[in-house]
């Protein structure tokens, strides 16, 4: 049979309730944003019910990080055939209070609660400005490149210390393995055209070390049944 990762079969369902949505004025519809492989978002909508209830669905044929954006974003990993019920209290359209989000009490329910807790617990304080301009401008191509990978050092030897402390799913280390990865990668290939158009350089005449992108020889092409913001990122 066809094994295409465009083949879209498998359905995903995205139910759920705004608790308290009858007292207070808010957005009246929810969004969910997927990214595709030709660099841009796939979004889609849908009425919330007066009652505060919504659901939406779509295909996929791997296991996906979705954003939802009900006045802030909250991330939900699918995979083929899940069907998840997110309860958000309408405080989180003003707040982005990811604490305001309840998963369903299901296998992939579960697993999103835990996903949640495990990024909103890792340890930040060092890397603050990975989405400024910062660590790009103060670094020569070396020094970023040992930056992001000190990063990821820190932030794996925090994922087996959780890993051995809540004892996950397969699938769970499987996302937050390609979560760190490709955030590495992605932050090399973005540094290629962000440090030369700080510096007001050319591209084509921005110097990098010979062995800066030695990264891509691990890069296996064949990687592609889980992909999170990361990964999509990277590929682009």
């Amino acid at each position: 049979g066809e094994t295409s990762v465009f083949k879209e079969t498998d359905n995903v369902i995205i139910s759920g309730k705004i608790n308290n949505y009858e007292n207070k004025i808010g957005q009246n519809t929810i969004l969910i944003s997927r990214r595709d492989f030709f660099e841009s978002m796939i979004r889609k909508s849908t009425s919330i019910n007066s009652d505060g209830t919504f659901k939406l669905s779509f295909n996929t044929t791997y296991h996906e990080q979705i954003y939802v954006n009900y006045g802030g974003l909250f991330s939900v990993y699918c995979s083929p055939g899940d069907s998840i019920h997110i309860e958000i209290d309408m405080d989180f359209f003003y707040s982005g209070n990811e604490e305001l989000i309840k998963f369903s009490d299901n296998k992939e329910g579960k697993m999103n609660t835990l996903l949640t807790r495990f990024f909103k617990e890792k340890p930040e304080e060092k890397y603050v400005s990975r989405y400024t301009a910062g660590p790009v401008a103060e670094s020569t191509p070396d020094e970023f490149k040992k930056y992001v990978y000190d990063r990821e050092k820190d932030y794996r030897t925090y994922m087996n210390k959780f890993i051995e402390k809540n004892k996950p799913s397969e699938l769970f280390i499987k996302w937050v393995d390609d979560h760190f990865k490709y955030e590495t990668w992605q932050d090399l290939m973005r540094y290629c055209w962000h440090k030369p158009y700080l510096e007001n350089i050319k591209r084509d005449e921005f110097e990098l070390p010979d062995d800066f992108h030695s990264f891509l020889s691990d890069y296996d092409m064949n990687d592609r049944g889980l992909f999170t913001m990361n990964h999509f990122g990277f590929l682009h």
